[in-house]
This record gives C-alpha cells, structure tokens and sequence, in this order.
C-alpha cells in the first residue's frame, strides 16, 4: 500500500510538522510506503528520501502570524509527483492551497480522500480576529473541503465531538497519540544552558512553548502571570516563552515581570530548556492535541493546560496525576496554581517522575500502527 501525504506546513515549528516527520521516520524503520509532498521556499526542511519538497510559485507571509509562509504550489508540479508515486490513497494533511490542489488531482484520478483535522483553524480565525462571521466562512469551507473525504483522524478524543459537530458528520477516528521519547528526555537537562539567557538557575520557571500568537491565549497566560509575579517579586520566578510570533507586542504590553523570550529553538537546544525548566504552562484551547504537552511531559515536566481543546486528554489519560487541569476564565486560578507550584517543590518532584512513568506509553510505534491500519482497513473494505 502506497499513502501520500500532501502538507502545506512541514519544515515548520509546530506540531504537525514534527508529528509527520516522526511518521516519515517510522515508515522507514518498518518499510512502509509512505510519502510526503509539501511546497515551501524554507530550507530548513529535514531530509527525507520520502519527502518531496517542491518550490512556490508565489508566496507572502501568513495573516496573524508572520513566521508563517501563505504559500501558491504549482498545480502541475504537485500533479506529476502524485501520478509517479501512484499512491493508494491520498491524505491531506492540511486545507491549504497544497492540501486543496491534493484534493482536486485525487477526485479526478478516483485516488481514495482522507484526512487528518490537525488544526482547529475556524477558532484559530476567531481568537485572532474576534470576527464571528470569518469563523463561520472557514467552517463552510471546511464543511466543502472535507465532504468527500472517506474519513478523518482526530489528534484526541476530545476533538472527535467538534469535528463531527461542526465539520465533518461522517467517520472519525483517533491516532493513538505519541511522540518519539528519546528526543524529549531528561538526559538532555542541563542547568548551564541558562546562563547564556541571563536566567538564574536557581529559581523556579515556568516554560511555554508554541507560537507567540493571539490564538495561543497568551494575554490569558500573561495577565494570570502578572497577578502572579507582582506578589512573588521577591523569588525572581520567570516566564520562559519559546517559539516565534509577535514577541514585540508582549514585551511591549508587559513589561518587567520577568518574562523572557528566546524566540525559536529546535533540536537538543530546545530538548535542554524542557527538562531543565520547572512546569509548563499552556492555555491554548484550539490546540486538536498539543504534542508540546507530550514534549514537556516526556521531559519530566509536569504541566499545566487549560479545560479547553486537546491537551487536558493528554493530562486525563495518565493513570497518575502529571498536572493542573484549570479553566480559562479566570486569571486568578491560574495564578494561584503558580503560586501553588512555587511553594510546593516536593509535589513537582512527584509529578515528574509520574510525567517520566507516564511518558513510556508515548509509543511513536504505536501511533504509526494507528496511522497506517486506519488507511489499510480503508483498502479492504
């Protein structure tokens, strides 16, 4: 069985870049035929003898979040490398411009449509933009891209519910989540990597990581942080914010609250600031998963996410406690579990080597498994 996987995101940060290249990787360890077609003018992209990076023909910098490219494939381009591979089903990754070009060339060669709703981007649209009406465009759109697709695959259980509520009304599924642990693991810890950062070792911090945009609920992050840092001044705890976006704008907005941006990170380097910080924050509530969470979670931090979206599945599935599930209207709430964090390091010592415990059934293995029987029962039905 041959499966195509057509992306318009896949040399970038975030999670659906990372999750399909550990899906690139995984094929390749149990020779599967699995490939990838993108379109970018990046050349940051991992190579892969499986992936196939083609150029734009025109490009400009995505809405909301300018680390982004918004980007124009060449139709005939895409076309030609999905007839040689001559795959058995087609899967569109996301519903860009690549992702729609995918779409069109499989309904004119009769190549079998699926699909995997890795971003909730009718939120995405409204928390940047607080317009109603462009939420309910992108849910017509979605409603048209997805109609003829045979199923999709949810990131979590949680968001199986909005997809077929508010997208898609057919069959669902859930891939068995999973990241590849030993890229987040505490062997990488490190309490030197601060110095160059100007951040104190010995104090508490607090560590997000994501894009540094309005959809993320970062105000939210930041005002609780602000009730937070002004009664504990004294212990110096920081706010370590990873990845790219307008980090003009917060540093602007917040000033002198110990709130330190250190823009984007891959790698060891990135592997290092997780295990060497103290709990993750992450309030977003459009994230379908947040394979941060896992990241944060493989490192032995134990985290904090919001009642909202995707990642409080990651937390609920533990069969030991790894974090704070907490709502997202109330900054005090948060602050005061900051607070609870800080006082309470014997506790954080638990929940990490409950993280660490928990972070063994992360099986990449598995989640390709789920992957890749979805597509072939498609096949033998």
């Amino acid at each position: 069985m041959k499966v195509c996987i057509v992306t318009d995101t896949f040399c970038d940060l975030n999670g659906v870049s990372r999750f399909l290249n550990d899906m690139l990787d995984e094929a390749t360890l149990q020779n599967k035929q699995l490939y990838v077609i993108t379109v970018t003018a990046k050349h940051r992209c991992k190579q892969h003898p499986n992936s196939f990076i083609l150029q734009p023909v025109w490009k400009m910098e995505m809405p909301f979040y300018k680390e982004l490219d918004f980007v124009v494939p060449s139709y005939t381009q895409i076309k030609e490398k999905i007839l040689t591979l001559n795959p058995d089903i087609m899967h569109i990754s996301t519903p860009g411009v690549a992702g729609l070009y995918g779409r069109l060339i499989a309904k004119k060669y009769n190549i079998p449509l699926v699909g995997t709703y890795h971003t909730d981007f009718p939120m995405y649209v409204y928390k940047n933009t607080k317009l109603n009406m462009l939420k309910k465009i992108t849910q017509t759109y979605l409603r048209w891209f997805y109609k003829d697709f045979r199923f999709l695959l949810s990131r979590s259980n949680e968001y199986i519910k909005i997809i077929q509520q508010d997208i898609y009304h057919r069959e669902v599924h859930t891939i068995h989540p999973g990241i590849n642990i030993q890229n987040f693991h505490p062997k990488y810890k490190n309490m030197d990597i601060w110095s160059q950062y100007h951040i104190q070792q010995d104090r508490m911090k607090f560590l997000y990581v994501g894009r540094v945009t309005n959809e993320k609920n970062l105000d939210f992050l930041f005002e609780a942080w602000k009730i937070f840092y002004t009664k504990h001044e004294k212990h110096s705890p920081y706010l370590i914010i990873v990845g790219e976006g307008n980090i003009t704008k917060y540093q602007k907005n917040y000033p002198n609250l110990n709130i330190k941006f250190l823009g984007r990170k891959i790698n060891q380097e990135l592997a290092t600031i997780y295990t060497s910080s103290d709990i993750f924050a992450f309030p977003s509530t459009t994230d379908t998963l947040g394979q941060v969470v896992f990241e944060a979670i493989a490192s032995g931090l134990p985290v904090l996410v919001s009642n909202i979206g995707g990642p409080q599945t990651i937390v609920n599935r533990s069969s030991k406690q790894v974090g704070f599930i907490n709502s997202i209207q109330n900054h005090q709430e948060w602050a005061d579990l900051f607070e609870y964090c800080l006082h309470n390091p014997q506790i954080l010592q638990q929940l990490t080597k409950n993280c660490l415990e928990y972070s063994q059934t992360f099986s990449i293995s598995k989640s390709f498994l789920s992957f890749w029987q979805s597509h072939t029962k498609l096949l033998q039905r």
